[in-house]
């Protein structure tokens, strides 16, 4: 959506646009994509809030981008994070949000198909599989690595052989508990069922 509708500033410009689905998607990967963030209030948009451990995120972003170093990906891991605070915040409606982790969703997929079901209020159920299209893995859309292809969820984590200095873990580890945190109180989430 983002790439199509670069010229949206408001909600308004939005109606402009000549679609009929129920719901459209549009995964923002990175902190400036919104140039209203008060899109994000809006009664019609739902809001679903994906996070990820430090370990496995900083490893796989220095996989995807090995240009960068590794204080540059910490350092947009601990922006993106507190990014997600301040949109769950300002959206502050647990009737149209949900976090969850990046574990539930590969370890309790049933428990987050049936959440997401709920937040979203769909008739139809989600599935394990997924259509693969032209867009699936292209570098610059989102994850470019193998696993995204397959059309389905794979539960066998690629290899990373990228090391995280115990210093960058320490502050990773505190920004995703206090990101935790914060969504849990501002959205619904999936209960562990322990």
């Amino acid at each position: 959506m983002y790439r199509k509708t670069q010229n949206i500033r408001n909600l308004q410009d939005l109606k402009s646009l000549r679609m009929n689905h129920k719901y459209i998607l549009d995964k923002a990967l990175h902190n400036k994509i919104f140039l209203d963030e008060k899109l994000l209030t809006s009664e019609n948009l739902y809001s679903i809030f994906l996070i990820r451990d430090p370990e496995r995120t900083i490893a796989s972003i220095l996989d995807l981008k090995p240009h960068w170093s590794e204080e540059k990906v910490l350092t947009y891991y601990l922006n993106r994070l507190s990014t997600l605070e301040r949109y769950a915040k300002l959206i502050n409606s647990k009737e149209r949000t949900l976090m969850i982790s990046y574990d539930q969703l590969l370890n309790q997929t049933d428990l987050v198909f049936d959440a997401l079901k709920k937040v979203l209020r769909t008739q139809s159920e989600f599935s394990e599989e997924y259509k693969v299209t032209n867009k699936t893995g292209r570098p610059g859309i989102g994850d470019s690595k193998e696993n995204i292809k397959a059309g389905r969820i794979v539960r066998n984590p690629r290899k990373l052989e990228q090391k995280i200095t115990p210093t960058s873990m320490a502050e990773g580890i505190k920004q995703y508990e206090n990101c935790a945190l914060t969504l849990s109180e501002y959205c619904k989430f999936v209960k562990n069922p322990n």
